[in-house]
């Protein structure tokens, strides 16, 4: 394979993107804390906005719901309208900076993990719903 487009619009560092290949369009996060909407069909920039006081370190998207969560090193999960590019809620993890995070639009819930656990939260309520234990560090 080969390179066939660069896309360039962050003034740090990538350091992790999702994207709708069916619908043309990826999200990246950065280690000055931005966060950029892409267009993959004009490699262009659609939208770029301050996302966390850290690098971002995970993203997760819903595309239809144009909804996205971003795991931040300043220890927030933040929910996204993807729309707007406007922050819909901020929840604080505490602990170890939150590695990774998946979201599930349908049932309101988000899945990150933090050290050797995975934190359930629940969006509707803005709260942590529960830990998952069972990775242990070596």
């Amino acid at each position: 394979g080969r390179c066939v487009e660069t896309l360039r619009g962050h003034r740090c560092a990538i350091t992790c993107s999702v994207v709708d290949w069916a619908s043309g369009i990826a999200l990246s996060g950065s280690a000055d804390g931005a966060l950029a909407l892409w267009d993959l069909g004009t490699a262009c920039c659609v939208e770029s906005w301050r996302g966390h006081a850290g690098h971002v370190i995970s993203l997760s998207a819903v595309w239809p719901a144009r909804r996205a969560v971003s795991a931040g090193s300043d220890r927030t999960i933040r929910l996204w309208d993807l729309h707007h590019a406007a922050c819909l809620e901020s929840l604080r993890g505490e602990g170890t900076p939150i590695e990774c995070i998946k979201l599930d639009w349908r049932s309101q819930q988000a899945l990150s993990g933090s050290g050797e656990k995975l934190k359930l939260w629940d969006l509707t309520s803005a709260s942590r719903s529960r830990d998952l234990l069972g990775h242990r560090l070596a």
